[in-house]
């Protein structure tokens, strides 16, 4: 994702939520120290996978959209760096 010239990328290798990364040139990647959305602040609490992330401008919020527990759900930010979190921890589907 590309939010004021910052490009993101979220991946699913860490066992306890979702990663970011953060680039300028999209070669030299940042992991970020904390985790963008931690299993804590979501439904489930394995297999976390395919995660998409969407800025809404009126909101001015994130919403990263993911799968958890083989259920999708959605967690809500105000940075892309997260952290996301779910108010209501129930999967969307």
């Amino acid at each position: 994702m590309l939010h004021e010239n910052t490009y993101y990328a979220y991946g699913t290798n860490d066992k306890d939520g979702i990663a970011v990364y953060t680039s300028d040139d999209l070669v030299n990647w940042q992991k970020q120290l904390t985790l963008a959305l931690h299993k804590d602040d979501s439904w489930g609490d394995r297999w976390f996978w395919a995660p998409e992330v969407y800025y809404i401008p009126q909101e001015k919020k994130f919403y990263m959209y993911y799968s958890v527990d083989e259920h999708i759900s959605v967690a809500i930010s105000d940075s892309p760096t997260g952290p996301f979190r779910q108010d209501i921890q129930k999967p969307i589907i």
